[in-house]
């Protein structure tokens, strides 16, 4: 688990520290919790304990910006550094609060997290991916982190919490891997990807808080985004209410196709039952519509909607006239959607959906 630093942490040390760039890499870095960790690079910064009377050591750690949080903690220690720090000769008078992380670190409980696949399956350089391992015998443990595993070090794992079900004999979790070599990494079946080490959680910490700002549209009207409030059907008093609710929600309204929004509240996986990279054969697109093309993806990036990509998996564009003669960008992905393994999720009845309505007043859509 990676150590973290604040921005302006960060910047206030000395001598005056490099901030590399994450953008080769192509990274989605995330919490234990799974909640995006949004960062600015990463530095390499010399670290020692005087407590612990330790050589000083090089260490990457990710700087992060600012929230509230961090004003009151601008480091955290991953648990590289304390793994690190824990091997180092018995000596007396350890910090109370190093011993624990020691201690935390030492005697945790560990299964060995194996590859569920079938089949071989290779992870290209600078590719993520998410596989499904399995875990055995994980006794009363309830929630565990993914973490590197001594017998597969060659493997960079994201960590990340999991819940497993105590006293199952068997269990499935997920792991997510990055390749940040230059080779590929073939996984077999049944090979060691990393250990499920026991956690408890005592609280989580809203990482993007303070990074997002709410004031999208603050400098717009009502009128200006298409809103209307009846004063046929509401009272003055109502009306009031009303624009003074949708004012402060201006920032979640959307002024155009390519005004868009994000949420990260949750992750989506795709899980294959066969996870071998694949890619469509190359499609011809009509000369005529090259340029609308050009500006189409150009107007997607810089909305955010789409970004480069060096996956090795490869789907084709289907574009599609819509009733008013624009163009639709789609993308083809039937040969991804057959591979998928499907999620066994009951739709809502419709009978039970229109009995909820019962009573209201106001619709919305």
């Amino acid at each position: 688990m990676v150590t973290t630093v604040s921005e302006s942490f960060f910047e206030t040390l000395t001598p005056s520290q490099d901030l590399h760039s994450l953008e080769d890499f192509a990274l989605d870095i995330s919490g234990a919790n799974d909640a995006k960790v949004p960062y600015k690079g990463y530095g390499l910064l010399d670290l020692s304990i005087p407590s612990l009377e330790s050589d000083t050591i090089t260490v990457p750690v990710l700087v992060v910006p600012d929230t509230s949080y961090s004003s009151t903690v601008p480091v955290i220690v991953g648990t590289n550094v304390i793994r690190h720090f824990s091997t180092i000769d018995a000596q007396e008078n350890i910090p109370s609060c190093w011993q624990q992380a020691f201690t935390a670190v030492s005697f945790v409980q560990s299964v060995p997290v194996k590859a569920f696949n079938h089949k071989p399956f290779t992870i290209q350089p600078m590719q993520t991916c998410t596989v499904t391992g399995m875990v055995r015998n994980v006794g009363d443990m309830t929630v565990g982190v993914t973490e590197t595993s001594d017998s597969a070090h060659f493997l960079n794992i994201c960590p990340r919490e999991v819940h497993v079900r105590p006293g199952n004999t068997f269990s499935k979790v997920p792991v997510r891997i990055c390749n940040l070599s230059v080779r590929p990494v073939v996984i077999y079946p049944k090979s060691v990807l990393c250990n499920l080490k026991e956690v408890e959680v005592v609280g989580h910490i809203d990482l993007s808080d303070g990074v997002h700002s709410k004031s999208h549209n603050q400098d717009k009207t009502l009128k200006d985004l298409g809103i209307t409030v009846p004063s046929d059907t509401l009272s003055p008093l109502e009306c009031s209410k009303v624009k003074t609710f949708l004012n402060g929600w201006k920032h979640i309204f959307s002024t155009g196709v390519t005004d868009l929004g994000c949420s990260s509240t949750v992750e989506h996986e795709i899980e294959l039952d066969d996870p071998t990279p694949f890619k469509e054969p190359y499609r011809r697109i009509p000369p005529g519509s090259y340029e609308e093309v050009r500006e189409h993806i150009k107007d997607m990036l810089e909305a955010g909607a789409i970004r480069e990509s060096n996956s090795p998996f490869s789907f084709n564009v289907v574009l599609v006239r819509k009733k008013d003669g624009s163009l639709r960008f789609c993308i083809d992905f039937r040969r991804l959607n057959n591979g998928t393994i499907k999620d066994a999720y009951a739709l809502p009845r419709i009978d039970e959906t229109i009995d909820s309505l019962v009573g209201s007043k106001y619709f919305s859509k």
